[in-house]
């Protein structure tokens, strides 16, 4: 009888462990795909602002998009565009 309930506690301990992993699985797949999103976001913020910015500072787009932004040369762009923060 004893072994019984012995061997009745290590199964409801090994249930609790799995449910523990089982939940910190989803909960960590939660905030990875959180994250990845919200780096999505910015990185899109980021462009269409720069793109924004780009055509009203009077240079092409596309040229930029090409070479890049030392093809307008514009320094100071680059970084305001590096220094946007997103809550």
């Amino acid at each position: 009888m004893e072994l019984l309930k012995l061997m009745n506690r290590q199964i409801q301990l090994q249930q609790l462990k799995n449910d523990i992993r089982r939940k910190t699985k989803v909960d960590l797949d939660e905030q990875q795909k959180e994250y990845f999103l919200q780096q999505q976001m910015k990185k899109t913020l980021r462009k269409n602002w720069a793109k924004r910015e780009t055509i009203r500072n009077g240079h092409d787009w596309k040229k930029v998009q090409k070479e890049g932004m030392a093809g307008v040369g514009c320094a100071a762009f680059r970084q305001r565009a590096g220094a946007i923060r997103f809550i």
